[in-house]
């Protein structure tokens, strides 16, 4: 009984801390509904995809297709929260940057048992964008993607995919709450 107190203090202490709640804040005017649908809906593939472009067109890098260094540290704050919230509360807490963030921690920054954690990464082969797993059985902190396109050893643009992570959570672990 001690040990189940204990954890439901926990787990009510991390709820206190990010409360579901769907957010609508924009920094640049971006309108949330169409990701909040897909997620609502289970559409966990559409949503990383529109995710994805999410990113791109607030860093206006759709011609180039991925984000440098300069466009993750500059992204607007209260757009990644934004993302990272619908991402929790539709997913009941499974995905989102912020649980990302929290594996990434708790593997002590290491890409690889990252990968292995979040299912990325399947007997020493990092797995390619289309092997994904796209429903609710997948491990969590497996969606969204926003380190890589192709495969998960390989970054988009100029950073490998172990440096676009630890930016994209490094913002979402210093942001305010």
């Amino acid at each position: 009984p001690e040990t189940q107190a204990e954890n439901f203090y926990l787990i009510k202490e991390k709820i206190g801390v990010k409360p579901y709640q769907t957010p609508g804040n924009s920094e640049v005017g971006k309108d949330y509904r169409q990701l909040k649908k897909l997620l609502e809906t289970g559409k966990w593939h559409k949503a990383d995809e529109h995710t994805w472009e999410i990113l791109l067109q607030i860093a206006v890098r759709e011609d180039e297709g991925w984000l440098s260094a300069a466009d993750i540290d500059g992204f607007p704050l209260t757009d990644l929260l934004t993302i990272d919230q619908l991402w929790q509360q539709y997913s009941s807490g499974r995905f989102g940057l912020t649980v990302q963030q929290q594996i990434w921690e708790s593997v002590g920054g290491k890409y690889t048992e990252l990968c292995d954690r979040v299912g990325w990464r399947v007997t020493e082969n990092r797995k390619y964008y289309s092997e994904l797993s796209w429903g609710e059985n997948a491990p969590p902190g497996h969606l969204p993607v926003t380190a890589w396109r192709h495969r998960a050893c390989y970054g988009s643009g100029k950073l490998t995919a172990a440096e676009n992570f630890a930016r994209i959570v490094g913002r979402v672990a210093t942001g305010d709450r």
